[in-house]
């Protein structure tokens, strides 16, 4: 900055305009010497390699002071550019959102207000006069709730009894079918026993039938079927069979004590 500086004053003194940065630095140095040849002479330099060396440095740093100038105004222009896309962009949109907050808050707060303000005419008024409209609204909320309540009590109260008759049902058809199959069980056990006494009973009359085949032989055999003929004319056949089934029911109880509890 300093060798700037010297050559603005070199400028006033010669009255001559100061160029721009590019013209600077497209300076050459005998333009340069001519600026300088004075102050050269003035200052008693000792010769011309020397004052040549000097203007060469010179100019050299003054190059470098004018790209750094010009790298600091860059840098400016593009904060400026930077800063000014910023404001365009984002604090128009946060203004218009903070004023619309704004007029939002103050128009709910003048609602509220106008609100209080008509409550308390309305409680300070000497006139003791029922508002119908806020009564009918009243009136609709409070119906329209017990409707509410009793549409759900009677829908619980359904649900409850369709359960119980389901479930009641259920017992019933469950009950119906154990006894069914105590029946068809007692049925089949009552069948086995009367079949296998049956069966015991032929094989016994066999038995005794061929053991007095064998022993007596043919007479005594006719003497006791004629015996047994004429026992049979004295008691009756049906009786005789009844008698019998009366006494195997009578031992069909007594072995089975389950067919007992059923019947």
């Amino acid at each position: 900055m300093k060798h700037l500086t010297l050559l603005k004053k070199l400028f006033e003194e010669h009255n001559t305009p100061f160029p721009t940065p590019t013209e600077l630095s497209t300076i050459n140095q005998p333009t340069l010497a001519t600026l300088l040849c004075d102050t050269t002479h003035t200052n008693n330099h000792p010769s011309h390699k020397s004052s040549s060396h000097t203007i060469s440095t010179i100019l050299k740093e003054i190059k470098t002071e004018i790209k750094l100038a010009e790298n600091t105004t860059n840098i400016r222009t593009a904060l400026s550019v930077n800063y000014s896309i910023l404001i365009k962009s984002h604090i128009l949109k946060t203004q218009k959102a903070i004023l619309l907050l704004h007029s939002s808050t103050l128009s709910f707060y003048r609602k509220i207000s106008g609100l209080c303000v008509r409550e308390a005419k309305r409680a300070f008024s000497r006139t003791s006069r029922v508002n119908p409209l806020l009564k009918g609204k009243k009136l609709t909320k409070e119906i329209s709730l017990y409707h509410r309540k009793t549409d759900k009590t009677e829908k619980d109260s359904k649900k409850k009894i369709e359960k119980e008759q389901i479930e009641k049902k259920k017992k019933d058809f469950e009950q119906k079918e154990s006894e069914r199959q105590s029946r068809k069980l007692n049925f089949l056990l009552t069948q086995t026993e009367l079949f296998s006494h049956f069966i015991m009973h032929k094989k016994k009359e066999g038995f005794v039938y061929e053991k007095d085949s064998k022993e007596g032989g043919v007479s005594d055999t006719k003497d006791r079927l004629e015996g047994v003929n004429n026992s049979t004319d004295k008691q009756d056949p049906l009786s005789n069979s009844t008698n019998e089934q009366q006494g195997f029911n009578e031992t069909t109880n007594e072995q089975h004590p389950f067919i007992n509890s059923i019947n």
